[in-house]
């Protein structure tokens, strides 16, 4: 929308013209670092070192239970436990992670902010996890 009173030029657009915007500002750009993590990085805290590892015993338990029993499926357990089905199947995951990965999170090896929520949506090949998480392989 032009001025009514200056010629029709670009320089002298309304202030109503176009809606002020701040350039960046919804702008957000997530850093990956260039090699491993460096040697004196955080480790997980122990607070979600446990849970983690709760919860990757409780993967594998679960597991288990729909190999061995034909009639289990993960509505049932969704039910027994009182949880959604989606976090059943998040939790099943777990005990697909690579055996390194494991031991890392049991020892307290691994990097601040390897939680369950990060883990539970890896690949099922163990190289692609760790190339995933950016992690040097064993």
């Amino acid at each position: 929308m032009f001025c009514p009173r200056r010629p029709a030029d670009k320089r002298y657009l309304s202030p109503t013209a176009a809606p002020h915007t701040f350039p960046g500002a919804n702008r957000r750009e997530v850093r990956v670092p260039e090699a491993g993590p460096p040697q004196d990085a955080r480790p997980i805290r122990s607070e979600n070192r446990a849970i983690l590892v709760a919860s990757i015993a409780r993967g594998r338990r679960w597991l288990d239970e729909l190999i061995a029993d034909p009639t289990a499926n993960t509505e049932s357990i969704a039910g027994r436990e009182d949880c959604s089905v989606r976090k059943v199947n998040m939790t099943i995951s777990l005990a697909f992670l690579a055996p390194d990965l494991v031991k890392a999170a049991i020892d307290g090896r691994l990097p601040h902010g390897m939680g369950v929520a990060r883990l539970c949506d890896l690949p099922a090949e163990w190289s692609r996890q760790r190339q995933m998480l950016g992690l040097a392989a064993p």
